[in-house]
């Protein structure tokens, strides 16, 4: 019984500890975010911190928008991108 309580203990004092570096990692992304230059266009700060390998929830966090808003965003990007290594991928091969 006894090992049984101080596991949970250990666990309590676990669970708080996560939740502290949690909180403490929450305040550095809204920091991160104040620190995007205010002259880019959300745009501009969505697909850069895309970029930086952010998912869509993190995005929305960071910027204080929606994951939605993120997607949204997002999409025209990506098809951007394929369109532009297809396009590249098409000259090479009729060079």
């Amino acid at each position: 019984m006894t090992k049984q309580k101080d596991n949970k203990k250990v666990l309590e004092r676990i669970e708080k500890q996560l939740e502290d570096i949690s909180r403490k990692l929450n305040c550095f992304i809204y920091v991160l975010g104040a620190q995007l230059p205010q002259e880019e266009t959300q745009e501009e700060r969505i697909v850069k911190l895309d970029k930086m390998g952010f998912n869509y929830k993190e995005i929305a966090l960071i910027l204080g928008t929606t994951p939605g808003t993120v997607s949204v965003t997002l999409s025209p990007s990506k098809r951007q991108k394929k369109k532009t290594k297809k396009t590249n991928a098409q000259t090479k091969t009729s060079s």
